[in-house]
């Protein structure tokens, strides 16, 4: 099952404190990546030795792209991770999609 990978708003990028921010409100979907595992779809999604929207495994779904980040949003069977400093912290607050 594909990871959908979610990115702060634009406004938001970096200007709020990540563990403040609402879900899906603060998050504009930016890509989906054919992948089971949080670190690949966070690898994938980072412009490394190419743009990332030209990733094989990876749907661009934005017009506006950039790097996945600490604070961005993934979304895994259901269940919403937000990208933290090392890792991923699971957010229940946030509920299931």
């Amino acid at each position: 099952m594909p990871i959908v990978v979610y990115h702060m708003k634009a406004e938001d990028c970096f200007r709020k404190d990540p563990k403040t921010l609402k879900f899906p409100e603060d998050f504009e979907m930016a890509a989906v990546v054919e992948t089971d595992s949080l670190e690949r779809a966070f690898e994938r999604t980072n412009t490394i030795e190419r743009v990332w929207t030209e990733n094989e495994d990876v749907t661009p779904m934005t017009e506006r792209p950039r790097s996945t980040s600490v604070g961005d949003a993934m979304v895994k069977d259901g269940v919403v991770f937000q990208v933290a400093g090392i890792g991923f912290t699971k957010r229940e607050d946030w509920g299931i999609r």
